[in-house]
């Protein structure tokens, strides 16, 4: 990412910036990593094999996306039926949950699927 692509970003989140060497507090750059790297972040693990020799590792942790919300739906003679969204932090997880039986995909980061079970739904999805 260049500079200028930076800069863009920032302003589209309303965070005021003057130059990419400006000074930004500790909240405001854990919601730039989150917005920019959606939901992904990396660590470094280093492990000293010799006196000299150090292995770094970098290693990319995906957050667990978050539940929208359990709706239950009235069928017909009281019977229940459960409407469960998710919204995944990247498209491509989106992309491969709505391949599966039975969920659908409702933009490009949330699907959806129904079902009288809320466990099996919610296995579904993430699993």
């Amino acid at each position: 990412m260049t500079n200028k692509v930076l800069l863009e970003r920032l302003k589209e989140m309303n965070i005021a910036v003057k130059s990419h060497m400006s000074v930004i507090d500790e909240e405001s750059v854990a919601g730039i990593k989150e917005a920019i790297f959606h939901g992904k972040s990396e660590t470094v693990t280093e492990k000293r094999i010799k006196g000299s020799v150090i292995r770094r590792r970098k290693k990319i942790i995906e957050k667990k996306p978050e539940v929208e919300g359990i709706t239950p739906m009235a069928k017909a003679e009281g019977e229940v039926q459960f409407e469960l969204k998710v919204e995944f932090h990247d498209s491509e997880r989106a992309e491969r949950v709505a391949k599966r039986k039975g969920i659908v995909r409702i933009d490009g980061r949330t699907v959806s699927c129904r079902g009288d079970d809320v466990l099996e739904l919610y296995a579904a999805l993430i699993y």
